[in-house]
């Protein structure tokens, strides 16, 4: 779900995030950890993460993996926003690399100093595009939710960064959005409602 969810966010041309670095990290950690939620690897309660598997995670994602050991780790539950402040950007880092070594996108440098950026433009075009296109097919035929759609469909509105979203889905997502809250299982509510105030927390802008 993380590297769907940066796909999602970024133009396949020209590899630029269409949202703020902070509101890219705070997905990218929301989607990881949705993923774990539904997985049964991990519940939240009370607004904090708590570990619901110890067992290894087999053949799953390097960041995955990461996620849990982190989990793991700690002597006692913090809260999703602290796991948001502190996994954004080694799970950012993991999750390019995979979608780098998969061959989906390529890092492109750029600027000098302080103002240096990356880019991540397609190699793989449907690829790189496809998570976007799902989510906006969803957006405009229900029928075809599943839970991990229905949960990013819920952050991207969340995080205020429906703009990424073509102007049919966008319009159309706010009304769907307030029925998939509604019928969303309770752990992945509580994680929708503290990645939104995560978010409302930082200073942020979005590019459309």
């Amino acid at each position: 779900m993380a590297a769907a969810f940066l796909l999602l966010v970024h133009d396949e041309f020209s590899g630029r995030a269409r949202c703020s670095a902070d509101l890219l990290r705070c997905g990218l950690v929301g989607a990881e950890l949705a993923e774990l939620v539904i997985a049964g690897r991990v519940g939240v309660a009370e607004g904090r993460l708590h570990p619901l598997d110890a067992d290894p995670l087999g053949n799953s994602r390097r960041a995955a993996e990461y996620v849990m050991e982190c989990v793991l780790g700690q002597p006692r539950q913090h809260t999703v926003r602290t796991w948001t402040e502190n996994l954004g950007d080694p799970l950012h880092e993991m999750v390019v690399t995979e979608l780098v070594d998969s061959g989906v996108i390529r890092r492109e440098s750029g600027g000098f100093g302080r103002r240096r950026v990356e880019r991540y433009p397609a190699l793989d075009l449907p690829r790189a595009a496809a998570p976007k296109a799902r989510i906006e097919r969803m957006i405009t035929a229900p029928r075809e939710l599943d839970l991990a759609g229905a949960f990013t469909i819920a952050m991207v509105w969340a995080l205020g960064i429906e703009a990424v979203l073509d102007a049919r889905a966008e319009r159309g997502g706010a009304d769907l959005v307030e029925r998939i809250r509604a019928r969303m299982p309770s752990p992945l509510r509580e994680l929708l409602d503290a990645i939104g105030s995560s978010a409302a927390a930082t200073s942020l802008t979005v590019r459309r």
